[in-house]
């Protein structure tokens, strides 16, 4: 591991042991994520004056180091730490930072002021703020990072799992530096059908909010690290969204008007993103139930007759199973398919998705053109046939049920 001039020595040339030498960095870390105007900094502030107790040596280094990071957190940080009672050395310390700050034009007067934002260094053209997501899977989950550029060589990454149904998985915020972004982007965007694609950075920040609306109607607290992350993300964004990107690069009125692309939308499910995605078995019982009645008849029915039976009753239970709530569910899943698709220059792909997803805005009907839904409702009847028969060896052409009814497919 690479050692750290801050995380060598203190001012007086005393060495840090290893452990003091982790806790330094840890607090580095923690400090470069924090909100100059958020609750957690006095938090956070908290438990620095217990390190400043307990081990000197680490709240010194800490000190100077602060005094190099030029940001009104950094500013904050040291404003609170001059209240505290300390040694002489770290007093002197802390006057030292604090004068490191004003010279690049961080002061608290300057901070209390109405002037506008001072812009200490212009952004560098390879220095932008970037954002990857993958493709959603069949329970809403899918990953996010983002990647957002801080004083220095620091850089602000965000690691998450987002639902738009449900909000936040998980939420997790850490420092790295420029050479560790192209790392782990490499790592997670290698993979050629599953891997994490890039997403513009406003349609990020539309997918963060998401989350926390989510949570917000569930009434569940958000994460701790959102608003951080929130913050430094609206930072670098002109124009938030108030809809998925995708309607930025497709005309939605005339994607809408094109019947061929419904009709067409079955196809998504053959391909290897999409092709996992299938009902809960909660969501698919009331269809199974009719499927199961009907094999029960006493009347025997032809081939041709079991089709066009099946296909009607798919019809009439694709309105009761797809409830304005699964109907919105999959729309958002397949607009974030429709942009990853766009990502991917599969145009086609994209259009057919996005017109799937704005046919869910309304009911489903008995005379639905909407083939993507009628392709889920099929797979949700082919996987209940195969858990009552117990095996998997009939075709994907069509599957017969333990009654020996003909389910049609794709």
């Amino acid at each position: 591991m690479a050692k750290q001039k801050p995380s060598k020595k203190t001012g007086k040339g005393q060495s840090l042991s290893l452990e003091e030498q982790a806790q330094l960095q840890m607090l580095l870390d923690r400090v470069a994520v924090q909100d100059p105007v958020g609750e957690s900094l006095k938090q956070f502030l908290g438990s620095v004056r217990l390190v400043l107790e307990q081990s000197p040596g680490v709240g010194l280094a800490f000190v100077e180091a602060l005094g190099s990071m030029t940001t009104p957190v950094a500013l904050k940080a040291l404003e609170a730490l001059q209240e505290i009672p300390a040694a002489k050395p770290l007093r002197r310390a802390v006057k030292t930072a604090l004068y490191r700050l004003g010279r690049h034009g961080l002061s608290p007067e300057r901070e209390q002021g109405e002037a506008a934002p001072l812009v200490l260094v212009p952004r560098p053209v390879d220095r932008r703020a970037e954002a990857w997501a993958g493709w959603p899977e069949a329970s809403g989950d899918r990953g996010l990072i983002v990647v957002v550029p801080e004083s220095g060589a620091a850089y602000l990454l965000a690691m998450a799992v987002v639902n738009p149904a449900v909000g936040f998985r998980d939420l997790q915020v850490s420092g790295t530096t420029r050479k560790g972004v192209r790392a782990l982007v490499a790592e997670l965007t290698g993979h050629e059908s599953t891997g994490l694609r890039p997403i513009p950075l406003p349609h990020a920040l539309f997918l963060l909010n998401e989350c926390a609306q989510a949570h917000q109607a569930q009434n569940q607290a958000l994460p701790q690290e959102y608003e951080v992350v929130r913050h430094y993300v609206a930072s670098w964004v002109t124009t938030p969204l108030d809809r998925g990107h995708i309607y930025e690069l497709l005309h939605r009125e005339e994607i809408a008007a094109d019947p061929i692309l419904l009709r067409a939308s079955e196809s998504l499910l053959d391909l290897p993103p999409l092709s996992s995605w299938q009902l809960s078995q909660e969501a698919a019982l009331p269809l199974v139930e009719k499927i199961q009645g009907l094999g029960e008849s006493r009347l025997v029915l032809s081939r041709g007759s079991q089709f066009e039976r099946v296909d009607q009753l798919l019809r009439e239970a694709a309105g009761e199973v797809f409830t304005p709530t699964l109907r919105q569910y999959y729309r958002r899943l397949l607009e974030e398919a429709a942009l990853l698709f766009w990502q991917e220059e599969r145009v086609q792909e994209a259009r057919w998705a996005l017109a799937a997803a704005i046919d869910l805005e309304r009911e489903v009907g008995r005379f639905t053109e909407n083939t993507f839904v009628l392709g889920l409702l099929k797979r949700a009847l082919g996987e209940a046939s195969k858990e009552q028969q117990g095996e998997e060896t009939q075709t994907a052409e069509e599957r017969t049920t333990e009654s020996g009814l003909i389910i049609p497919g794709r």
